[in-house]
C-alpha cells in the first residue's frame, strides 16, 4: 500500500519544521542576549571561543574513542619528561614553556590527524617535533578516527596553546592565570578548593591594580588547560620561574612592555576562567 502526505500529514509536518526553527531561534536569542547583557560585540573573539569549545569537545570524543578517562592516557608522559629538558635547552626556553611548546605539538596533531599523528610527525621537518612522534601510545592511537578538528586557530591566526594538567604542585605557583580585574571576589574555577581561595591574598602573581585583582590562579587540577593569546597575538600569563620565588616587583614576572591593564591574564581567551573575565577586552566599551 502506497502511502500518502494528506492535508493532516502536511500540517505535522509544518508544525514539526516550525518548532525546530523556534528552537534554533531561541537559542541564538539567548547568545545574543548574553553578548548585550555583558556589552560584548560579536566578532573575532566570539568565533574563537566557540573554536575553543569546539575543541574540547573532540578531546572528548578522541577519548571515548580511545576508551581512555584522560588524554594524558594516550600520551607516553616518561618520554615528556625525558625531552622537555632537552627542548628547553636547544629552544632556550624554561622547562614549562619546553612542555607547553610540547603538548601543544601532539594535541595539535591528535586533533587534526587522528590515529596518523605519530607518522605524520615522523616526517615533519623540525627534529623536535620528530621527536615527538614516539610520545603517543600506539595501541590506543591506532583506534582513533582519521581527524577530529582542523581548527587549531583563533580567529586572528595564532595557535591554540594546550597544556596536559593537573599542575604540578612542585612547579610553584600555577602560571596559567584568571584576569578577573571586574569580580575581584568572585569565583574563577569549576571547583576551586577553599585552601586555593584562602591562598590567593598571598599568590605573588596576583596584582593590584587601582584596588582590583587581576591575575587569580586557575584551578589546577584541570585536564587540559587550552588558550589563545587572543587579539594582541601575545601571551598575558605570567612568565614561570625555575626558582619559584617570584619576587617583588610583580610586574617583573610578566612581559615586558605589558600595561597595568594587561597583566595577571589580560586578553587571553581561555577555558580555564569560568566567568570568562578576559572579555573585558572584547565588550563594546573597550575595543
Amino acid at each position: 500500500m502506497r502511502l500518502t502526505l494528506g492535508r493532516s500529514g502536511a500540517s505535522n509536518r509544518v508544525i514539526a519544521i516550525g518548532l525546530a526553527v523556534t528552537l534554533i531561534l531561541i537559542a541564538l536569542s539567548r547568545q545574543h542576549l548574553a553578548n548585550w547583557m555583558h556589552g560584548v560585540v560579536p566578532g573575532k573573539h566570539a568565533e574563537t571561543v566557540n573554536t575553543m569549545r569546539s575543541i574540547e569537545s573532540a578531546l572528548v570524543k578522541i577519548c571515548m574513542d580511545a576508551g581512555v578517562d584522560s588524554i594524558s592516557e594516550l600520551i607516553e608522559v616518561e618520554e615528556f619528561h625525558r625531552l622537555a629538558p632537552e627542548y628547553a635547552k636547544h629552544a632556550g626556553v624554561n622547562v614549562v614553556q619546553a612542555y607547553i611548546d610540547q603538548y601543544t605539538t601532539v594535541i595539535s596533531a591528535l586533533l587534526k590527524h587522528g590515529n596518523r599523528a605519530p607518522e605524520v610527525l615522523a616526517i615533519a621537518t623540525r627534529q623536535s617535533e620528530r621527536a615527538l612522534a614516539g610520545t603517543f601510545d600506539p595501541e590506543l592511537v591506532q583506534v582513533l578516527a582519521p581527524s577530529y578538528s582542523l581548527l587549531i586557530h583563533d580567529s586572528w591566526g595564532g595557535p591554540f596553546h594546550f597544556f596536559v594538567g593537573p599542575w604540578p604542585g612542585e612547579w610553584g605557583p600555577i602560571v596559567f592565570r584568571c584576569y578577573g580585574r571586574e569580580r575581584r571576589t568572585a569565583y574563577y574555577g569549576p571547583s576551586q578548593s577553599r585552601e586555593t581561595r584562602n591562598s590567593m591574598a598571598a599568590d605573588p602573581l596576583t596584582v593590584s591594580i587601582d584596588g582590583a585583582e587581576q591575575g587569580i590562579p586557575a584551578e589546577p587540577s584541570l585536564e587540559v588547560y587550552i588558550w589563545s593569546n587572543g587579539a594582541n597575538g601575545v601571551s598575558d600569563q605570567p612568565l614561570y620561574d625555575p626558582s619559584h620565588l617570584y619576587l617583588p616587583p610583580v610586574s617583573s614576572h610578566y612581559r615586558n612592555g605589558a600595561s597595568d591593564e594587561y597583566m595577571g591574564g589580560g586578553d587571553d581567551i581561555n577555558n580555564w576562567d569560568q566567568l570568562e573575565t578576559y572579555m573585558h577586552f572584547y565588550s563594546s566599551d573597550n575595543r
